[in-house]
């Protein structure tokens, strides 16, 4: 599900990650992401096993099925952003980039 795609390449960069790291990383409300997580669990894509120093947390891992995923997220993705991207200048790209950037700062103040 589009959802999970970034807690899955969060979790791929990252392992180990607790649910309120995972939902800042990938700027979900952790409501959200509770209930995309609960989906990913019960699809075989994560695990959860207990923090070894602080048995209250939960850490969260990508299953084999989970971590299989990944390589064909990245190529469907690259194929996406190359076709969308398609004859825009890298000044241009660079400009979006700054302003979005910019946009999303401003929001989060």
């Amino acid at each position: 599900a589009p959802g999970q795609v970034p807690a899955l390449l969060a979790l791929d960069a990252v392992d180990g990650l607790t649910q309120a790291n995972l939902a800042r990383m990938t700027s979900v409300e952790q409501p959200t992401m509770a209930v995309t997580l609960r989906r990913m669990e019960r699809d075989g894509l994560i695990r959860r096993a207990a923090d070894h120093d602080d048995a209250r947390r939960t850490r969260l891992h990508l299953t084999d099925t989970g971590r299989d995923l990944i390589a064909p997220m990245k190529d469907a993705r690259t194929v996406v952003d190359t076709r969308a991207l398609r004859g825009i200048p890298a000044s241009d790209l660079a400009a979006l980039s700054a302003a979005i950037s910019r946009i999303v700062d401003n929001l989060a103040e």
